[in-house]
């Protein structure tokens, strides 16, 4: 078999072209630094360092998913914290403003100064985030939650609460609707809440407490003097009309029935009656609109300073429920913010964990590199040296 000299210089100029694109590529390799540039160079590497990238890529969204979520509910801590200031505010003037002492224009003076702390709530309570979406509008991100007149607050939002993912398999509320902070409020002690009827004759005042788990019902406690050489009689119905208690009424004395204290100072007129209902939802500016228009009345008789006592006795319930909730609202967030810390040094151990893996499939190894260089530049070398040579290697150079 004969072998052509085209066919011996083809062969040599291959072996050096195949040695100069090996040392091309390790010089590739060596300048990234990376052990893995095409599939070919390992498939089942290639593949697996595709999924720790992927892998990589979503922790660190979950991380900027978890820097998202604090600030979203730092500023929601912050402005519940205002409106909680805000309730206490409130509570310390009604405490001020239920004085005896105090007149028709001192309380008007108060209740101006609540009108105000008010407006500041309602203000906060359409505060805006970073992007300009409403932070208390649940999905409804682009519509004012509150507004309306002063004695008619209007929520526009709804109930829909944000979830953000920040873990594989977690997720944690980043926000919280109006309709949940501001409007999802019980009356009275949360069970039940009691009110005076309006034209009530009397100077009885009504305080009441709990003496057991409540039973659900609506109780009516009415005053009867048919002769007024007789003592005040006072019977106690339920929902449907039946007589639960009745005897002689004691001022000061405590009544009890289907879970409730009823304690009565003052003296009630013939007729009077209160009212105790299981609790229902009121918003937080409703009652404070119910404290300034209390605030309003004419204090000039003894029944009417009684039922400015009663309904401020409601209110303060119905205000202290607010501010009870408003408070776990706030504990609420600071338990999610402590699980946002754990969760992102979960993530930063996991995400350590895959940027090892990933380096020790894709990260080339220097020394053996360079090794493989030198040998390879060595090969190319010889390979050259020898080209040189079998070019004179011809007849001609003989002749």
């Amino acid at each position: 078999m004969r072998i052509s000299s085209i066919q011996i210089n083809q062969q040599n100029i291959n072996s050096i072209l195949d040695l100069q694109s090996r040392v091309a590529e390790l010089d590739l390799k060596i300048a990234t630094g990376k052990r893995i540039l095409k599939p070919s160079d390992d498939p089942a590497g290639a593949v697996r360092i595709l999924d720790l990238s992927s892998e990589i890529a979503r922790n660190k969204q979950y991380e900027r998913n978890i820097d998202s979520a604090r600030t979203s509910l730092s500023i929601e801590e912050s402005i519940l914290k205002q409106q909680g200031d805000s309730l206490q505010r409130v509570r310390e003037l009604m405490v001020q403003a239920n004085n005896d002492t105090l007149d028709a224009q001192n309380r008007r003076v108060i209740a101006t100064e609540i009108r105000s702390v008010r407006d500041q709530m309602l203000t906060l309570a359409n505060s805006k985030d970073a992007s300009g979406e409403y932070i208390f509008a649940g999905f409804q991100v682009n519509n004012q939650p509150f507004s309306g007149s002063a004695g008619s607050i209007q929520y526009s939002g709804d109930q829909g609460q944000k979830f953000t993912q920040i873990g594989s398999g977690a997720q944690i509320a980043s926000g919280d609707s109006g309709y949940e902070i501001f409007q999802k409020i019980k009356t009275g002690d949360g069970g039940f809440y009691a009110t005076a009827d309006p034209v009530n004759g009397g100077t009885a005042v009504l305080a009441t407490s709990r003496a057991g788990q409540f039973v659900k019902d609506s109780y009516t406690a009415s005053f009867s003097q048919p002769v007024a050489s007789t003592p005040m009689i006072y019977e106690v119905r339920d929902g449907s009309g039946t007589v639960i208690k009745t005897a002689d009424f004691v001022a000061g004395e405590t009544i009890e029935f289907g879970g409730v204290q009823a304690r009565f100072t003052g003296q009630p007129g013939n007729g009077d009656s209160f009212s105790i209902d299981p609790s229902v939802n009121q918003d937080i500016f409703t009652t404070i609109q119910q404290v300034i228009d209390t605030l309003g009345l004419d204090t000039s008789t003894p029944a009417a300073l009684a039922s400015l006592h009663n309904q401020m006795n409601s209110s303060f319930a119905n205000l202290d429920q607010g501010l009870e909730h408003v408070l776990n609202v706030r504990a609420g967030i600071g338990a999610r913010l402590n699980n946002l810390d754990a969760q992102f040094n979960i993530n930063e151990n996991v995400l350590l964990q895959l940027q090892e893996s990933l380096s020790g499939l894709a990260d080339l190894d220097y020394a053996e590199a360079v090794n493989e260089m030198n040998l390879q530049l060595t090969a190319l070398k010889a390979a050259q040296e020898i080209y040189v040579k079998v070019q004179e290697l011809s007849l001609f150079s003989f002749l």
